[in-house]
């Protein structure tokens, strides 16, 4: 983080966009870069969007499936497409 801090001192690097940090919420005593005008860290919560979810549930669920299927534990028959 100190490159990029300079880098933005020097006016090299006009924007920065950063997904993801290690602590939340940092704070400028921990994350040298937060409140920096030019600069944007968001926490990144890409899975917790409603459509992850829903993929996340049905993957889990066409997984657990398979397994059973494979298993001789679950008729395909029962199994809703």
């Amino acid at each position: 983080m100190d490159t990029l801090a300079e880098l933005l001192d020097r006016g090299t690097v006009a924007l920065l966009v950063l997904d993801g940090r290690a602590k939340e919420p940092p704070g400028a005593a921990t994350y040298r870069l937060a409140g920096w005008l030019g600069v944007i860290v968001t926490p990144h919560i890409g899975a917790t969007s409603p459509e992850a979810v829903n993929d996340l549930l049905l993957f889990g669920r066409k997984s657990v499936c398979d397994l059973l299927m494979a298993g001789g534990r679950l008729d395909t028959a029962a199994v809703a497409p």
